[in-house]
């Protein structure tokens, strides 16, 4: 069924900073295509996402042993993805293993109650090769050394629909020298906060506090031709310090775990990565219209084109 939205509706919903720099959103599905439909980081979760029409899959990188890379969130492998008789040690990681060897193994998983069986590991390049025209790839690069992630967007020509997401500048600055035009997030979920010496927890500083260092952090990001930031406690203002610098913003993915980032929308946020894209896709028309879905084809360097990055 589709949602109509009134005028007076629509504008009362949109933030006084005058809502997202991003039109269409740029909406991501989580562990390549959400967690609740298939295995994260599997083919099934891929087509699923693919069906849905978000922007992008959020992949993560994890390199191997002969140089390939592969997806899946954890550096470590479970012991029972390992073929039967192992007797190896406990923290095998994907970086020990060559593709061939990766290629043998299969797994099974159950997502909301569905057993998923003989699932394989995918093959970055593989993936790379056959969506490539269906949308955009969020690189969550883990370990991945940044001449490693250079060579992919290279092999396959994939710069202009990437983006690279990174806590670190300077890996970020690295992969825009060697990939010119690629779009990079930094994301940093600490900004504006501090670790109590004595109780370890970390504290917001005061709220002007807070702004200064978003002014500070967002004048580096836009030196660099930044994209995306990404960060935890996000407010309308501190959005619109982002936005004043020609920065798009999104929340963490753990807030929005699981929900539908309506909140955030409200905020002006420019993307939400989610683990339940369908539920945000409708929660994107209901609150700001269908104006502000994810258009099929669009490249990353489409999607961000309105920031006019440096």
């Amino acid at each position: 069924m589709k949602i109509i939205l009134c005028l007076p509706l629509l504008l009362a919903v949109l933030p006084a900073s005058g809502g997202p720099l991003l039109k269409p959103l740029f909406i991501s599905a989580h562990r390549a295509g959400g967690t609740v439909f298939a295995p994260d980081n599997s083919l099934p979760n891929i087509e699923h996402a693919a069906a849905l029409g978000v922007s992008a899959i959020e992949i993560d990188l994890q390199p191997t042993a002969d140089g390939g890379l592969i997806l899946f969130h954890d550096s470590a492998i479970p012991r029972g993805l390992v073929e039967p008789g192992y007797t190896g040690p406990d923290k095998l990681r994907w970086g020990d293993l060559t593709l061939p060897r990766i290629a043998r193994l299969r797994y099974s998983a159950t997502v909301h109650g569905r057993r998923w069986k003989q699932l394989a590991i995918a093959d970055a390049d593989d993936v790379i090769r056959r969506y490539r025209t269906k949308f955009n790839f969020h690189l969550d690069v883990k370990h991945t050394p940044a001449a490693r992630v250079i060579k992919l967007l290279r092999d396959h020509d994939l710069a202009r629909r990437a983006i690279v997401m990174s806590r670190d500048l300077e890996y970020l600055a690295q992969v825009r020298a060697g990939a010119p035009g690629v779009t990079v997030e930094w994301v940093d979920n600490l900004l504006g906060r501090y670790q109590d010496p004595e109780t370890k927890r970390w504290v917001w500083y005061p709220v002007p506090q807070q702004h200064e260092l978003f002014e500070q952090a967002m004048t580096r990001f836009e030196a660099l031709g930044g994209g995306l930031f990404c960060t935890k406690g996000l407010t309308a203002e501190k959005v619109e310090i982002c936005h004043r610098h020609g920065i798009a913003v999104r929340p963490s993915a753990a807030q929005v775990k699981e929900g539908d980032g309506e909140a955030f929308l409200r905020l002006g946020v420019d993307g939400l990565l989610c683990d339940n894209p369908e539920a945000v896709l409708q929660a994107v028309q209901r609150t700001l219209g269908a104006d502000y879905l994810p258009r099929r084809g669009m490249t990353a360097v489409e999607i961000f084109a309105p920031l006019q990055r440096k």
